[in-house]
C-alpha cells in the first residue's frame, strides 16, 4: 500500500537524492540538500510516496512567487520535479493527485509545470490529468491546469545581454543548486573552459534566489557568446570540448 507524506526536515534527504548515482551527483546532491534546507521555510513543498516505510518517489512544488524556475504567474502553484524509482505510472499518478489536492486546499487558482518532450516529466503524462500546453516554445513547455478563472502562466522574459569580447568565446553560466543535473552541467563546462585558458572568458551568475532569477529571466542555462547551449541531459566532456573548438573556429573565421 502506498502512503503519501509531506516533506519535512527528517525525510528531506530522500528528496535531495534525485537523479542517477555516481559522477557529479553525490556533490550535486549535497548542494541540493543545502538548497532545500534553506528554501523549506520559503515555501518549497513536496509529497513523498512510501511503500512499507520505504520512500519510492516524490513530487516537489511551490507557490510561483518562490519557485526556483523561470515560470511567472499569480496565485499559482508550480511543480518543480517528479522523481519516482519504480511503478512510475502508478506512483507518479498518486503523487500528482496529492499535489493537486494540496494546491486546491491552499487556495491556488491553478498549477503549472515545465514539461518536456523527453522521458522525464513528459507533457503527455500531465495531459492525462487535464493540463494543457500554454507556451509551445520547443522541447520544454509550460503545461497548466486551471482550478478557477485565472491568467495563464508564462515564461519570465529574458533580460540577459551578453558582453561579447572580440576574438574570445564568452561562456556565461547561470546556475542554482536546486538540481544535481544542472550542477553537473555547469561543472563540466567550467572544467573544459579552463583547458582553453585565455581563449575562453568564463562568467558565473548565481541564481540561488528568486530575485536573481527574475532579474535575468534565467534560472539555469549555459550561453556561448549569447546563444543557449547544452540543453537536456548534461553533456559529456568530449561534447563540450568539441563545441568550444567549433565555436572558436567560427570566431577566427569571421
Amino acid at each position: 500500500m502506498i502512503q503519501i507524506k509531506d516533506l519535512n526536515k527528517e525525510n528531506l534527504p530522500f528528496v535531495a537524492r534525485c537523479g542517477e548515482p555516481g559522477g557529479y551527483f553525490p556533490f550535486g546532491t549535497k548542494k541540493r540538500r543545502e538548497f532545500l534546507e534553506k528554501w523549506l521555510d520559503k515555501g518549497i513543498l513536496a509529497k513523498i510516496a512510501f511503500r512499507n516505510d520505504e520512500p519510492m518517489g516524490f513530487i516537489e512544488y511551490s507557490p510561483v512567487e518562490v519557485a526556483p524556475l523561470e515560470i511567472k504567474g499569480k496565485d499559482l502553484m508550480v511543480i518543480h520535479c517528479i522523481d519516482v524509482r519504480e511503478e512510475k505510472q502508478r506512483i507518479g499518478s498518486a503523487l500528482l493527485k496529492a499535489c493537486l489536492e494540496d494546491s486546491r486546499a491552499k487556495g491556488k487558482k491553478g498549477i503549472a509545470v515545465g514539461a518536456t518532450v523527453w522521458e522525464h516529466m513528459p507533457g503527455s503524462f500531465f495531459e492525462r490529468y487535464g493540463f494543457i500546453n500554454v507556451t509551445e516554445r520547443g522541447s520544454i513547455n509550460i503545461y497548466f491546469k486551471r482550478f478557477v478563472k485565472s491568467e495563464e502562466p508564462r515564461w519570465l522574459k529574458t533580460s540577459y545581454k551578453p558582453l561579447l569580447i572580440s576574438g574570445k568565446l564568452v561562456v556565461d553560466i547561470f546556475h542554482n543548486d536546486w538540481c544535481p543535473a544542472e550542477y553537473g552541467r555547469a561543472e563540466t563546462v567550467r572544467a573544459i573552459a579552463r583547458e582553453f585558458h585565455n581563449k575562453v572568458i568564463l562568467k558565473d551568475y548565481d541564481t540561488n534566489t528568486r530575485e536573481e532569477i527574475e532579474k535575468f529571466g534565467i534560472a539555469n542555462g549555459i550561453y556561448l557568446n549569447g546563444k543557449l547551449y547544452f540543453c537536456g541531459r548534461p553533456p559529456g566532456e568530449d561534447e563540450v570540448r568539441a563545441t568550444f573548438k567549433e565555436e572558436l573556429k567560427k570566431i577566427h573565421e569571421e
